[in-house]
């Protein structure tokens, strides 16, 4: 079984994407480590937890996951990719990818309708997500149509919405989804 090492901000990202990337692959072991705060603000954090992950939870791969929070997502990977390369850790024969989510992770959440009304019932009237990621804020869209339904967006709610969420149809409306899934199913 393949040991996947994911990095990214907090505990949301941790619970949404240890089941993402089970989905993307049954057969592997996502091991999850946080930064404490966005990933291109705590890069030299990053670099350490990328090679206690090669070093310690011996990590086959290693994916850093970021949210573009209206950046250009291409400049956020650049500039994260580039401190990566200019510490070492990137090379050798570990792979380390980085994914910007666009704009950030809730938006592959709600790519499934199917999956956020198994979360909130039909109490509540969903709209259909065919591009999430030109959602300008989609945490506060998520949290809006939960607390529709009077329930807390939580770390629990968010892995249970990744649960209930159709990888292909992630994958088909979010590219930069696609760009996790590569990672993981690569290993």
């Amino acid at each position: 079984m393949p040991t996947l090492g994911i990095v990214a901000a907090g505990v949301f990202d941790g619970a949404v994407l240890r089941v993402l990337a089970r989905k993307c692959r049954e057969d592997v072991k996502p091991v999850f480590r946080q930064c404490g705060g966005s990933v291109s603000n705590r890069l030299g954090k990053v670099v350490r937890i990328v090679h206690e992950l090669k070093r310690v939870a011996k990590a086959d791969a290693i994916v850093i996951v970021e949210d573009a929070e209206q950046e250009n997502p291409h400049e956020v990977r650049d500039k994260i990719e580039q401190r990566l390369n200019s510490e070492g850790p990137a090379s050798g024969r570990r792979p380390v990818t980085v994914v910007v989510a666009v704009q950030m992770m809730e938006a592959w959440l709600l790519a499934d309708r199917d999956a956020v009304a198994s979360v909130v019932g039909s109490r509540v009237k969903l709209p259909e997500f065919n591009q999430p990621e030109k959602i300008r804020h989609p945490k506060q869209e998520l949290t809006r149509l939960l607390s529709k339904a009077k329930i807390s967006y939580t770390s629990q709610q968010a892995a249970r919405l990744a649960d209930a969420a159709d990888v292909r149809l992630i994958r088909e409306r979010c590219p930069s989804f696609e760009r996790f899934c590569e990672a993981v199913s690569q290993l």
